[in-house]
Formats: C-alpha cells, sequence, structure tokens
C-alpha cells in the first residue's frame, strides 16, 4: 500500500498558487485526484477538515512529528475544497518570530521550493481499483492532520504554478 510515516500519517504533495506579500501567505493545492508516486488516490470528496481548520499545523519537511523544536511549525493554515482539489492557504511566520519560517517562506519566493505535503490519517478503508493498467489504491475517508512545506513531493503535479495574471 502506501508509505507511512513514524505516526502511521500518509504524505502526499502538490503544488503553489497564489502568493500575496502583504500577508507573507501562499495558497498551494494540497491535494488531486491524480495518483501519486506512491500509486495512490485521494478523493477529493474523502478529506475530512474539521481537525486541520482547528489547529492550521503548518510544518516543514513534517518534522513535526519527531521534533521538539518549536521552530519547525512555520506557520498556520486553512483548508477547503476547490474545483475538485484540496487547497490550503499558509501564512508564514515573521522572521521576528521564527527565522526558518521566514527563510522558506523567502525560498518560497525566490522559486526554489515549490511543494507541500499533507500529512493525514485514513479513517475509513479504501480499495485497489486499476486505472490505466496499474493497480492504484484509493483511500477511504481521510483526516487531514498537517501539511508539510517540503523540498521534494511526491506527486507528479508538484510544480509550481501562478494564476494567469502572473506569468
Amino acid at each position: 500500500m502506501a508509505e507511512k510515516n513514524h505516526n502511521g500519517l500518509r504524505m502526499l504533495s502538490l503544488q503553489n498558487r497564489k502568493i500575496d506579500e502583504k500577508t507573507r501567505s501562499v495558497e498551494f493545492v494540497a491535494s488531486d485526484e491524480s495518483v501519486d508516486s506512491y500509486g495512490t488516490i485521494i478523493p477529493v470528496k474523502n478529506w475530512v477538515l474539521d481537525r486541520f481548520n482547528k489547529n492550521g499545523a503548518i510544518g516543514y519537511q513534517h518534522n513535526l512529528y519527531c521534533s521538539s523544536d518549536p521552530d519547525d511549525l512555520i506557520g498556520t493554515g486553512t483548508a477547503w475544497v476547490e474545483d475538485d482539489k484540496l487547497m490550503v492557504r499558509i501564512e508564514f511566520e515573521t522572521k521576528e518570530i521564527n527565522e526558518k519560517a521566514d527563510k522558506i517562506y523567502q525560498k518560497i519566493l525566490f522559486g526554489s521550493i515549490k511543494g507541500v505535503s499533507v500529512g493525514f490519517s485514513e479513517q475509513e478503508p479504501g480499495e485497489f481499483k486499476e486505472i490505466n493498467g496499474q493497480q492504484v489504491y484509493v483511500f477511504g475517508r481521510c483526516e487531514l492532520v498537517e501539511i508539510s512545506v517540503v523540498n521534494i513531493p511526491a506527486n507528479a503535479n508538484a510544480l509550481k504554478r501562478y494564476y494567469e495574471d502572473q506569468l
């Protein structure tokens, strides 16, 4: 099945969408229904967002699970579904609060970091399906726990994109 981290949470990654430098916020596509590099899909309708939206934990490289460094929490986020995609808006902590968060934010502005990855817990079992000749695990209901900015996302769609007016 799919790769898990030490707490049994899966990671899936996608792409950056919109930057607002005034609020230090960045919108990302956090998940869609494409097959990722683990051979899995999370149908957008299966996301449970309540827990995440109450806490909005945003980490870097999923270090929130194994680190006691408070600077591994680099901001807060809000998630929603839009056009068959799981979206997230991340507001990054300022340099005065967290130099690591500021460095990651600056790398996103520069373009050297482009991806995010979701940490989640499968709440209901999914099933294997054949999709385009490939056996794919389609997850059941999944509770979003955290989102991390990552250097190398797992999803093939993990390329930075902007609104047309930003091109």
